[in-house]
């Protein structure tokens, strides 16, 4: 429940001021993502780990009819000592059970699959930012009634006092690495390592915090 606070409304918001604007990230933590995982219902952590289950069907057969993946490891083979005759005769006849349209028809499904893993994550996206936005919301005027009680100004030309609170800005880091990440992972179109993040408990996964 937030803190009152005593002070007049003021036109300025310090945390979009030019030191806390998009590019700026102070040091204070990343998003744990024990927290990511609590954020989603039962029935989307079931769907995330069917959607991955599937992800992974589809990648096995893509692999399984790559021509051109296993010609080029075949032809490396060559060039640099790496597999036996044996292996290399086996890798051949591996190239000619390939079948093309399936492995078109698998990609397709996988670039498929990544779209709907990125609809998925979103919400979930959104759903922490919103959390840090409105727990830095309670943080800042917990600490302005702080910064009050010890008489302590809020600003001091354009250096915000709250900018040094250790709550403000762990919060604060945590808000604007997911906001950066949705929107990256947004432009790439594909899913699927934030599906694996926020809804299994897989480790090892393809997700990294943008900061």
């Amino acid at each position: 429940m937030p803190i009152a606070t005593k002070t007049q409304p003021r036109p300025e918001t310090p945390f979009l001021q030019p030191k806390w604007l998009w590019n700026y990230i102070p040091q204070g933590g990343i998003p744990s993502r024990t927290r990511c995982q609590g954020l989603a219902t039962p029935q989307e952590r079931e769907a995330g780990a069917n959607l991955v289950a599937e992800y992974r069907k589809w990648e096995d057969i893509a692999a399984a009819n790559h021509i051109e993946g296993k010609t080029e490891k075949l032809n490396q083979s060559y060039r640099i000592k790496t597999m036996s005759g044996v292996e290399q005769e086996n890798l051949r006849r591996e190239i000619q059970r390939c079948d093309h349209r399936k492995y078109l028809e698998a990609e397709a499904k996988l670039a498929e699959l990544r779209k709907e893993a990125l609809a998925m994550a979103q919400p979930l996206f959104k759903r922490l930012i919103k959390g840090f936005d409105d727990e830095l919301n309670d943080a800042a005027l917990a600490a302005e009634q702080r910064l009050d009680h010890n008489g302590i100004p809020f600003k001091q030309d354009d250096e915000w006092a709250l900018h040094d609170d250790a709550i403000c800005k762990a919060l604060w880091s945590c808000r604007q690495i997911a906001e950066k990440t949705r929107v990256e992972v947004g432009q790439t179109g594909d899913g699927i390592g934030s599906v694996q993040w926020f809804l299994t408990d897989e480790d090892g996964v393809p997700f990294q915090w943008l900061n």
